[in-house]
């Protein structure tokens, strides 16, 4: 399955709108193109079904639990924090919407693996 064939049958079965496809598929270019990180099924679906879901969920004002205290800690020291929230940045630049902070951190923790297991550097 190729990551637009995810995004359609998430809209199809009514999880996310089309307009928030055609977000993730502007930030999907920008990783490709901008930032040289091509998200495919294999390492990019779960960071990029959770920010489809993530947006639905902003936008029907529906929150997420904050991330447990140990967890967040291991987060912020990964070595590609850093990396990781000028990439999180960018993509809420592109999405237009604003990410609550405990949306953030799990959209961290899919970077920091993304940018760890491709060792991608930008």
């Amino acid at each position: 399955m190729e990551l637009v064939e995810r995004l359609t049958i998430l809209m199809e079965s009514g999880q996310i709108s089309k307009q928030t496809i055609n977000r993730l598929l502007e930030v999907l270019s920008y990783l490709k193109y901008q930032k040289n990180i091509e998200l495919t099924e294999d390492n990019g679906s779960m960071f990029i079904t959770h920010l489809a879901i993530a947006l639905e969920r902003i936008k029907k004002s529906e929150s997420l639990p904050a991330m447990d205290s140990e967890m967040l800690s291991q987060l912020m020291d990964d070595c590609n924090y850093n990396e990781a929230e000028l990439l999180f940045n960018d993509i809420q630049a592109i999405v237009t919407t604003s990410i609550s902070p405990e949306e953030k951190t799990y959209i961290m923790l899919h970077l920091c693996i993304l940018l760890k297991n491709k060792e991608v550097k930008i």
